[in-house]
């Protein structure tokens, strides 16, 4: 298959900032690094924007190489902090049956780029996006987002996903 030689290392960096502004406003911030290095890397190893890691805003639009670095900021506030729901069902255990829920809105901003090891890191060819959303926390289960990203040409993209955005 042509995979004789291949040998490559993957040195990941990933810094987070959670702050309480005041209130019940919050901010949080993240820095995240990925390269990969060594003597032969296959294509599966390139450092991917666009698919599990991506900039809001420019969503399906991949770009790789050998390294990616983005920066996120998200600023939110609870319009329902916490409401404990339970609910009385006959055979179920009142583990499944029961959830706190929390309603936030955020506002974001990303930014993001590839650049290969051979190559000076060039902030200005960045992707950045911005946007606005709603996270619906359902713990301790799982928390789903509704997000309207902008890119720089101010073309938006609704996201709908599960999880927290870091």
């Amino acid at each position: 298959f042509g995979i004789n030689n291949i040998s490559y290392n993957i040195f990941n960096f990933d810094i987070r900032k959670y702050n309480i502004i005041y209130g019940n406003l919050a901010a949080k911030w993240r820095g995240l690094f990925r390269s990969t290095f060594g003597g032969a890397i296959p294509f599966y190893g390139l450092s991917l924007l666009g698919d599990e890691e991506y900039i809001r805003g420019h969503r399906f639009d991949k770009r790789e190489g050998n390294n990616y670095l983005i920066t996120s900021l998200e600023v939110n506030y609870p319009i329902i902090k916490e409401w404990n729901l339970s609910l009385d069902l006959p055979l179920l255990p009142k583990s499944l049956t029961s959830a706190r829920i929390g309603l936030y809105t955020n506002l974001f901003v990303d930014s993001g780029t590839t650049f290969d090891n051979n190559e000076s890191l060039k902030l200005n060819s960045a992707d950045t996006g911005w946007g606005f959303g709603l996270t619906l926390l359902i713990l301790p289960y799982n928390a789903i987002r509704f997000e309207y990203a902008f890119n720089e040409m101010k073309k938006g993209e609704f996201i709908l996903e599960t999880g927290f955005s870091f």
